[in-house]
């Protein structure tokens, strides 16, 4: 009886053991996520790989590259517009990156090549016949490319010309006083024999030459009148 209640401790024994065998788990790898923890899997498989998204520089990188695709969009539609349809809208804010006006060799239109270039009071050029500004300043080809990187470059130009001008302002009021006391005097030297050229004569203050001069065209007028009535 002892025997048969020992083979029911080691059978009961060994069942036990045989289940915790089968129901344990081999040793698993876990993988982390943003949120959770995903269900485990088995060593031999694939190792877990962030998405690019999940990276921070990853991420700034995506956001630079988007901003400047959208600069470069935004400059490729004002080119666009200014060739087709509003010249203003392709001028504006160039004057900015680029010193404006320039003189003109000739006009860009092809109707007024051929005509002399005619320019306002500020130095623009302007429409020979109605005399306004309405005519190209810079060729097509500058002038979209220009407005393709006009959204990059405007806002460093317009920081940089800000800073230009607040030095200028710090500058001219450190030496104010000593500007307008300063008096500068430019002499002419009349007799510089190093200088080519024809020599031109200049009257000097009480110069008795200037009247004989004078009196010298005033007496050919009156020769010339009268041999001119003598003529008639």
């Amino acid at each position: 009886m002892v025997y048969v209640k020992q083979l029911f401790f080691l059978a009961y024994i060994s069942s036990i053991c045989c289940d915790r065998q089968y129901n344990k788990e081999p040793d698993l790898l876990w993988r982390k996520s943003r949120t959770c923890q995903h269900k485990p899997y088995v060593a031999l498989e694939p190792f877990y790989r962030k998405s690019i998204l999940e990276s921070t520089s990853s991420l700034i990188f995506i956001v630079l590259l988007g901003i400047l695709f959208g600069f470069l969009f935004l400059g490729f539609m004002k080119g666009l517009v200014g060739l087709c349809c509003s010249k203003k809208l392709a001028e504006y804010g160039l004057s900015t990156l680029i010193d404006l006006p320039k003189p003109l060799n000739s006009y860009r239109e092809s109707e007024l090549k051929d005509r002399p270039v005619y320019y306002d009071v500020i130095g623009w050029p302007v429409h020979p016949d109605t005399g306004e500004r309405t005519v190209r300043i810079l060729s097509t080809k500058t002038e979209f490319c220009l407005n393709l990187i006009f959204f990059l470059a405007y806002p460093l130009a317009f920081t940089l010309k800000l800073c230009s001008v607040c030095c200028c302002i710090r500058d001219y009021q450190g030496e104010d006083d000593e500007c307008f006391r300063e008096i500068n005097v430019i002499r002419y030297r009349s007799n510089d024999k190093s200088s080519t050229g024809p020599q031109i004569d200049k009257y000097k203050n009480n110069d008795h030459r200037e009247t004989k001069d004078t009196n010298y065209v005033v007496n050919c007028m009156k020769y010339s009148q009268m041999s001119l009535e003598k003529l008639h």
